[in-house]
């Protein structure tokens, strides 16, 4: 799966695609993927996780009271930004 390649452009392609086509089976690569090292690839996780719909808003709330910082971030952010309409 492209959410595995060692470039992160293309792991950040492939977890905006992922929202894109509203695969609600990614669910879980796209919560594995807030933990990623670039941020693109988190952010792009992110958004796509609230694009997937009642499951991935519930991911990404779960994700944002995380003990990892990066998901946690990643998470509330999007969050954030959609609850004022960004």
């Amino acid at each position: 799966m492209s959410l595995d390649d060692d470039s992160w452009e293309v792991k950040a392609e492939a977890a905006k695609s992922l929202g894109v086509l509203g695969d609600k089976q990614a669910v879980e690569r796209l919560r594995q993927a807030l933990s990623d090292d670039n941020w693109w690839v988190r952010h792009n996780a992110a958004n796509s996780l609230y694009q997937l719909g009642e499951e991935g808003t519930n991911a990404l709330r779960e994700a944002s009271r995380s003990g990892e910082r990066a998901p946690r971030a990643a998470a509330a952010q999007v969050l954030a930004e959609r609850a004022l309409g960004v």
